[in-house]
């Protein structure tokens, strides 16, 4: 939610600097030049952003779109095949193209297929959001420090930064005590070196299949493991995702008892 309001506080200070930027092109140009659009693109990998209603209500936002996913603008068979040779699935392309025509997320699984045997890598691209399920239910069984990585990553859906795990560099109380609250679930002290570095660590090996980095933040890497890992995440977390989580998820996957609401 902060995220999308983040993107309508600044889409009217946006629409001036294009208009700006414009003006002086237009400046610098001969005439001839001036038949030549200049294109200015916005380019996300947060799907799901774009389709909340509220972003669309944005029209400088929105008047223009281009689906990467769309049957127009999607990947084709032969960059699919050069990207799976990427990820030295070379001995597998046949059974990999055959499984994966109703799948948006084929860089995705390619990234997911690093250190599995042949049979793991047909399971993932045949049913891959069991697959990713299953993988996400292992780590949470195997490693609560992985487990806590992911659920920070998910309550705080603009990313978390791992700087925040000396406490006293959170300057707003509110986030500061929201963080020592969702860490206590896991039993870790913050206060400890050793746990701050061994959650660090939890965050670093999850990079590249779950998690990207950027410097010292970190954001889920799809939008599909982010939906997937807030749904299991919450249902073994559940009092303290209704007590810390976005609105806008709380609304799209908790049905709330109203009885026990108003009591």
């Amino acid at each position: 939610m902060q995220t999308l309001q983040t993107w309508r506080d600044y889409s009217e200070k946006m629409e001036k600097i294009f208009k700006i930027v414009n003006t002086e092109e237009q400046n610098q140009h001969t005439d001839n030049d001036l038949n030549i659009s200049r294109s200015k693109l916005l380019i996300s990998c947060r799907l799901h952003i774009y389709k909340e209603s509220q972003f669309q209500l944005d029209n400088f936002l929105t008047r223009n779109e281009c689906n990467v996913l769309s049957p127009e603008l999607c990947l084709l068979q032969g960059e699919k095949i050069q990207m799976a040779k990427m990820y030295h699935l070379d001995h597998m392309i046949d059974k990999v193209i055959k499984v994966e025509e109703n799948i948006n997320f084929f860089p995705l699984l390619c990234k997911l297929s690093k250190d599995k045997n042949s049979e793991e890598v047909l399971k993932l691209f045949t049913a891959p959001v069991e697959s990713i399920r299953k993988n996400i239910k292992h780590i949470i069984f195997e490693s609560d420090m992985q487990f806590c990585a992911l659920v920070l990553c998910v309550l705080y859906e603009d990313g978390f930064d791992t700087d925040w795990l000396k406490l006293q560099s959170i300057l707003e109380t509110e986030k500061r005590n929201k963080l020592e609250e969702i860490v206590k679930e896991f039993d870790i002290k913050l206060s400890r070196e050793m746990s701050r570095k061994t959650l660090k660590l939890a965050f670093d090996t999850l990079v590249g299949t779950y998690l990207r980095q950027r410097g010292t933040e970190y954001r889920m890497i799809h939008d599909i493991i982010h939906e997937l890992a807030a749904v299991i995440c919450g249902k073994k977390l559940t009092e303290c995702f209704i007590k810390y989580a976005p609105s806008v998820f709380i609304r799209d996957h908790f049905i709330l008892n109203l009885s026990l609401v108003h009591q």
